[in-house]
Formats: structure tokens, C-alpha cells, sequence
């Protein structure tokens, strides 16, 4: 045992760290990490395993078992070997993975799951809206996935570019990880874009596949570049139409091929750093990019998440946020899976208190505006009741008990708040404990709000580029004292600030092994983003002495909105200035005073000689009919693409632009 403390006290003095940072990471307390080193108490096998994680080491390190230190890396938020913190101009945060580690597949490390907890559920589905919740066990869920994977490799589409599009139910994750454990290259599409947008990014991916829900059935009638169509169910009870190729029904085919050809699928060899997934950033017809994600990317971030989340197997979670989105799938679909969480298909942002009433959730995803909006609603219910005194009481009496139990029985306090904010938490199910919000920035008030009644947040800050995590938030951290933050470097990846000002504020850039390989057939819009191997996000930000990550701005023009959509100003210009009544536009995000976030805008400068040809000169000189007539542009441009992409505002510029001497629009200055 002194052993043992000797090895974690050389880990922690090499990598610069106090007793009482180990106890916040570890969850235990500073007299308790003191024992640890003096050899007077043996820490309990999951805080050595968090030490080993942590230091990049091997627990035959930790127990004296070999004295090779080689992998060891000091901490997030320093160079290797060198324990200095990335602020420092030039500077570094990084843990390498191990040299000669396991490859990282997304179907070895879920099916070491489905072998661990084979009659566990899985999934649960409905059969209609109003009908109760249907369990699907790993065992189930696997044998459906490799059916389907065995019967697209016989249709010949192993290795070729299949297609998901439409709402959260069980045939999209069947039919995503058919692809992905072997029988081609997914493509999730946004179930949010219009008909000319989706038959764009199908011919744009030569797509081979496509599975898609019955609301798609128009579009895909008249879609001619696809070979084959699959139509999937939301409802497992939907009926489908005869004579059309179902998901349903090729997992039924799958099913009836012999068993060899199944297992060979489950055995199709894969490799890690080839292209597994195709994601398209939220792009208008001609200008969207596509993402290319490798297996081991995708894989080594559901490692990463493994430091945010305490989840374990039993859990359940709903699924309510777009599963297109590589932040509900890697995060609330494939890390839930290989935790032996089971995920339960919402039925809509309409029913999700419903659903959550219906399943008692353990552990979510929301983005800000989804999480927000509940906070809200607990408020308001508090203030309605005219409880606020019994609640601020109740929060100064929890905050107390928790200050008393400290850091190590954090999970205990949790436990305790269930029963002192029971109404409170009622409106997740009642037993929610911890909640992992991203995909846009949170608001303190939500995010402190929330955990003084009770619910563990945690944050990440990511991108569709990086697979998407690059930073998160401590599960056996005190996140309360550091709002505001979205965490440290993931495990897997550097993190550095390039060209800090005073206050370390710079560029945030990321590098590690969940970058993505490319843009799809864009080597131009690469080169824009990896600068001497780091992807360079775009957004301003600081790292502290701890190694934690405060972003202060956007240093490009990426219009994020409330519910977590990103919008390139640059692409809707595109499409509107060839316009024959726009002389040139500039679209922007204005304050939405009424709800919050981002409202998309635009200024617009109208081409009055052609108003004037068309219309007459009184009609050009009149501002009121210049208006309609822009409106009327406007409106048939947001007709023809997806609702987060919608022009909500707009304004006349009578004055052209001020620009740079090459011409460009100068964003700030015109706003």
C-alpha cells in the first residue's frame, strides 16, 4: 500500500497539481488523498482507475506491478511532459493516446456492451403515439443490426453511401449502425430540409441508399439518383404502402439468411481511419459542406464523454434531440449504448415532459433553449404557487447539506435534493441526476439554477469537425464553481489558444484524434481550418489556471441559434444576391428581444435600377413598395429552406456597404 501512495504522489508532483485539486477531480476530500499517498487507506478500485485515466498510466503502474512511466503525460491543459498550462502564448494542452492502444470501433466497443448486458433493454419504441413503451434488449438490438447489415451487403451496397433522413425512432439507429458496423458509408441528412435541399446532398454524396419516414414519401417518389429507397417507420404499427422496399421488412430478409452471413458482417474488417460518416454542416443548395468522420474519431469521443457522465447500466434517457446531429448520436446514442443505458424515442418537443413522466429518465441531453425552457417553467410554477421564500430556503438548506457531506458524497446529496425538490424535479420523471448540455452556450442562471436544486450539469463545447467534443465538464468535479466554463480538453485531444491577448484571450484550436479526415471534395475550405495540424475553431476564448475553457466570442461569422443550428451568413448571401432586386445583402444575428438568442436578419441593399425597369420609378422611389417587394424575395427564398435557416428580419440599406479595399463587406462596421 505505501507503494502505491508513493507512485500517486509522484503522478500528482509531476504533473504540478495540489492535494486538493485530486480531491475535486476524484470526488473525495484532501485529508482523503493525503491518506492515499501515506499509505494509511487503499482508494477504492474506480478512483485508481480515474488516476490511471487521468495520467495516461497503466494500473500495473499504479499497484508497483512495472516502473515504465513512458505513457505518462502530465495533465488537461499542458504540453506533454511539460505540466504547462495552455494559456501561455504557443502553448499546449494535451494527453496523447498510448502508443500501440486498442483501435477505437464504434462496433467493438458496443458490442462489449450488448455482451456484458445481453437481456438488458436497449431501446424502447411505441407502436403508436398514445400506446405504452416497447423494450428492445442489446441481444434484440444487435441481432436487427446485423440482419440488416447482412441483407444491404446482398443488395451490393457494401461500401457504398446510404442515406438516413426523418425523426428519432428505432430504424434510423438500426439502419445508422448497419452502415456504420460495415455495410457502407452513413449520410444522416437533416429532417429539417426542403425537397431541393435533400435531393441536392444525395446526388452531392452519391448516395446509393437512402432510408427515410413515411413524410418523405412525395420527395422521394420523384427522387431519380438514388437506387435504392427504404422506407422506415416512427411507429412501429404504421402501416406501409405494397410494393416499396421497408426497413422492417429487410431486417425480416436479414433474419432469414443464413447465420454465416451475418456473422461475416459483424466480422467486415474496418478501418479506424477511413471515412465512416458523411455529415453536412447546415448548408444551402450548392454551398453545404460535408464532414468526413472516421470510425476511431466517432469511437474515441464516446471514450471522452466517459469522464463527463457517471452513467450507469440500468439507466434510461430519451432521445429529443435531432439524431442527425453527431452530438445526439455519439453522446445520447452511442455512449448511452455502450453504458448499458437504455434510450427511449420522444415523441416530439410537444410530449417531452410526457415521455419523461413515462420512462423516469436517469441521465439527458438537452440543448440550452430545450433546458431553459423547463427551468422556466419550474419558476414560474414556484411563483405562481407563491413559494418563492419555501424555495429559497429549501435551496440555502441543500446548499448547506451539501457543503457538509462535500465533494466525495455529492452523489449522496443528489439523492437527498430528490426529496427536497421533489416537485421540482417532478417534471423530469423524478429521478433525473445529472443532465450534459450542448451545442450552443447555456445561461448561468439556468445552468447554477438547476444544480442548486438538485440536477448534476455538465457542458461540453464541441463541433461537427471534431466529432464533436473538444471540451467537457467533470462528473467528479465541483461544476458549480466553475460556471460559466465548458470544461477542460477531452482526454483524447490538445487544446491551445493561438495569439492570447493580455487577458489570454485568442483563437481556440483543437487537435486529437476525433478531428474529422476532411470537407468533402473541398480541399480549398480545408486549408482554411487546419493550420499546421490544428483545426482552428473560429471562437474566442481563455484557459485558466486549471486548465478550463471560457469562450468570450466568435471569431468568424457562424450565426448559432437557440436551439443549437449552426447558420453561414455566407451561404444564404449567396443564394439572395442573385436576386434581380438585390444589389447586395449582408445577413447577420440581431438580439430576438422577444425569445431570446439569435434572430437571422439581413440588410439589404435593392437594385433600384432594375425595381424601376420592371416596376415604374415612382414604385422605386417608394420605400413602402421597395419593402413589399423585398419581402417578397425574402419569402421565397425561406420556402425553400429549412425553418432554422429563415430570414426573420430585415432592413433597407439606401448607402452601399463599407468595405475592405478588396471589396469585402466589413461585418462589423455595417451592423
Amino acid at each position: 500500500m505505501k507503494k502505491l501512495g508513493e507512485r500517486l504522489r509522484t503522478l500528482r508532483l509531476g504533473a504540478k497539481l495540489t492535494q486538493a485539486k485530486i480531491a475535486e477531480f476524484t470526488g473525495t476530500n484532501q485529508s482523503s488523498v493525503n491518506r492515499y499517498e501515506k499509505g494509511k487507506t487503499d482508494p477504492a478500485l474506480t478512483v485508481l482507475i480515474w488516476y490511471a485515466e487521468f495520467f495516461n498510466v497503466s494500473l500495473d503502474y499504479i499497484f508497483g506491478l512495472t516502473d515504465d512511466v513512458s505513457h505518462s503525460s502530465g495533465v488537461w491543459g499542458a504540453e506533454p511532459g511539460s505540466g504547462a498550462w495552455a494559456s501561455a502564448p504557443g502553448s499546449a494542452a494535451a494527453r496523447p493516446k498510448e502508443e500501440g492502444a486498442k483501435p477505437v470501433i464504434v462496433r467493438d466497443i458496443i458490442m462489449e456492451s450488448v455482451n456484458a448486458h445481453p437481456d438488458m433493454t436497449a431501446y424502447m419504441y411505441k407502436n403508436s403515439r398514445t400506446e405504452p413503451y416497447v423494450p428492445v434488449t442489446y441481444r434484440e438490438f444487435a441481432y436487427d443490426v446485423a440482419s440488416l447489415g447482412a441483407k444491404l451487403v446482398s443488395m451490393g451496397l457494401s461500401g457504398k453511401r446510404i442515406a438516413i433522413i426523418g425523426e428519432n425512432c428505432y430504424h434510423w439507429d438500426v439502419a445508422y449502425f448497419a452502415a456504420l458496423f460495415g455495410a457502407g458509408i452513413a449520410v444522416p441528412l437533416d429532417k429539417e430540409l426542403r425537397e431541393q435541399e435533400i435531393k441536392y446532398l444525395l446526388k452531392t454524396a452519391e448516395c446509393d441508399a437512402v432510408f427515410y419516414t413515411e413524410r418523405y414519401d412525395e420527395v422521394m417518389d420523384s427522387e431519380e439518383h438514388v437506387k435504392f429507397k427504404i422506407r422506415m417507420n416512427v411507429y412501429a404499427g404504421t402501416k406501409n404502402p405494397a410494393g416499396i422496399l421497408t426497413c422492417k421488412g429487410l431486417i425480416s430478409d436479414g433474419k432469414k439468411l443464413p447465420q454465416e452471413k451475418k456473422d461475416s458482417f459483424m466480422a467486415t474488417p474496418i478501418d479506424e481511419k477511413a471515412m465512416a460518416a458523411l455529415l453536412f454542416t447546415s448548408g444551402t443548395t450548392g454551398n453545404a459542406k460535408g464532414v468526413m468522420l472516421a470510425n476511431r474519431g466517432m469511437g474515441t469521443n464516446i471514450s471522452d464523454m466517459a469522464v463527463a457522465h457517471n452513467v450507469k447500466p440500468g439507466g434510461v434517457t430519451v432521445s429529443i434531440l435531432p439524431v442527425h446531429h453527431i452530438f445526439e448520436v455519439v453522446m445520447g446514442h452511442m455512449f448511452m449504448l455502450t453504458n448499458g443505458v437504455a434510450i427511449a424515442f420522444g415523441d416530439g418537443l410537444k410530449y417531452i415532459q410526457r415521455n419523461m413522466e413515462e420512462v423516469r429518465p436517469t441521465v439527458m441531453l438537452f440543448v440550452p433553449l430545450l433546458f431553459e425552457n423547463f427551468y422556466k417553467k419550474i419558476m414560474q410554477g414556484i411563483i405562481e404557487r407563491g413559494e418563492e421564500a419555501d424555495y429559497r430556503k429549501r435551496v440555502n438548506d441543500y446548499l448547506i447539506l451539501r457543503k457538509k457531506l462535500g465533494p466525495e458524497d455529492d452523489s449522496r446529496a443528489r439523492m437527498i435534493a430528490r426529496e427536497i425538490f421533489k416537485k421540482e424535479q417532478a417534471l423530469f420523471g423524478g429521478r433525473l441526476d445529472s443532465v450534459f448540455v450542448g451545442a450552443a452556450a447555456l445561461s448561468t442562471e439556468v445552468n447554477q439554477g438547476m444544480q442548486e436544486m438538485g440536477i448534476k450539469v455538465t457542458f461540453g463545447y464541441g463541433m461537427s469537425e471534431c466529432g464533436p467534443l473538444m471540451t467537457t465538464t467533470r462528473y467528479f468535479s465541483d461544476t458549480m464553481s466553475k460556471v460559466g466554463s465548458v470544461g477542460p480538453s477531452t482526454p483524447s485531444g490538445q487544446m491551445r489558444i493561438e495569439n492570447p491577448d493580455a487577458r489570454g484571450v485568442g483563437q481556440v484550436c483543437y487537435k486529437g484524434p476525433t478531428v474529422m479526415l476532411g470537407y468533402f471534395d473541398r480541399p480549398e475550405e480545408n486549408e482554411k481550418v487546419m493550420r499546421g495540424g490544428w483545426f482552428h475553431t473560429g471562437d474566442y476564448g481563455a484557459i485558466d489556471e486549471d486548465g478550463w475553457l471560457y469562450l468570450t466570442g466568435r471569431v468568424n461569422n457562424l450565426i448559432v441559434t437557440k436551439t443549437g443550428k449552426n447558420v453561414f451568413p455566407e451561404e444564404l448571401e449567396a443564394v439572395l444576391n442573385t436576386h434581380p432586386y438585390i444589389e447586395e445583402i449582408m445577413v447577420y444575428a440581431s438580439e430576438d428581444k422577444k425569445r431570446g438568442g439569435a434572430l437571422i436578419s439581413a440588410q439589404i441593399r435593392p437594385d433600384y435600377e432594375r425595381i424601376a425597369h420592371d416596376f415604374g420609378k415612382d414604385a422605386a422611389a417608394s420605400g413602402k413598395k421597395v419593402i413589399e417587394i423585398l419581402k417578397d424575395a425574402v419569402a421565397e427564398f425561406n420556402s425553400g429552406v429549412a425553418n432554422y435557416k429563415r430570414i426573420r428580419y430585415i432592413q433597407i440599406r439606401t448607402e452601399e456597404f463599407v468595405k475592405t479595399p478588396t471589396k469585402k463587406i466589413m461585418r462589423s462596421r455595417n451592423v
